[in-house]
């Protein structure tokens, strides 16, 4: 099993710890290069007087831009202990992170999708940054586009065999998506993510902030299984709609059949 997560635009900065080691990062081999380029050139841009409006964010943010001055030199703390959205914090990871079992069971099973690095493992020691997968660097472009070809026969391989369980919002999901004939030829499973809750009259709603809250209580729902043994990494996506369906949230779940793809959905239908 391989879960999908996006980064959190909630951080906590480390007022302490070990500088950035881009050796130590997930597939550091293949991407040092990669991350190396977009970390120079998102500097240069972040040092510029209109470098909130280059990167697409509102001028609110403009002392959060300057972090990304400081990326060789600031502290560095694990992903799961940096990011703290809600998704995160629904998922409870800092917590499943200082537990051994379970932080193992993390690095084996869960990959955040990130603008600035590509890919990391939720014990990849990151520090402070602010750099949206929608937004573009000159001479770059949009990271979703920068990093798609880049991920594309990493992430192919790492899901090759897995059930991947997608819980990115659409910006980061657009970044990677399993080739046809992977889920065809390799035994393996897509598991898209959606949140919708019950209104006025029985229509069904989406709502941001819920469907973040709902995908990570999921996540932690599956990580403590897989942790305890409960859940195989093996098994089927008809089992994390199982896992999903023991959430009190849940009020209901559909697992679709697969499109022609071969991509399924699995809606969670809360109960607020």
């Amino acid at each position: 099993m391989l879960i999908l997560l996006p980064p959190s635009e909630g951080k906590t900065a480390p007022r302490e710890g070990p500088a950035l080691r881009l050796s130590t990062l997930l597939e550091a081999q293949e991407l040092t290069g990669s991350r190396v380029q977009v970390m120079d050139t998102l500097a240069r841009a972040s040092a510029r007087k209109d470098a909130a409006a280059v990167l697409g964010l509102g001028p609110r943010t403009l002392g959060e831009v300057q972090t990304n001055l400081r990326l060789e030199t600031a502290a560095c703390a694990p992903a799961y202990d940096l990011f703290t959205g809600v998704l995160y914090e629904a998922a409870d990871l800092r917590g499943l992170g200082s537990q051994e079992g379970t932080h193992a069971v993390m690095d084996r099973h869960l990959i955040i999708i990130s603008g600035l690095w590509g890919i990391l493992r939720p014990t990849d020691r990151i520090p402070d940054h602010r750099l949206p997968i929608g937004s573009a660097l000159p001479g770059l472009g949009r990271m979703a586009a920068y990093w798609r070809p880049r991920l594309q026969p990493v992430l192919e391989t790492t899901a090759a065999g897995r059930v991947v369980v997608d819980c990115r919002s659409t910006a980061y999901a657009s970044v990677w998506q399993p080739a046809r004939s992977l889920l065809a030829s390799a035994h393996s499973h897509l598991v898209r993510v959606a949140v919708v809750r019950t209104g006025p009259g029985g229509a069904r709603q989406v709502f941001s902030h819920g469907a973040k809250r709902a995908r990570g209580q999921l996540v932690g729902t599956l990580l403590r299984a897989l942790s305890s043994g409960a859940l195989n990494p093996q098994s089927s996506t008809s089992a994390v709609a199982e896992a999903a369906a023991s959430m009190d949230v849940v009020r209901d779940v559909e697992l679709s059949e697969p499109d022609r793809q071969g991509r399924q959905s699995l809606t969670l239908v809360t109960r607020h």
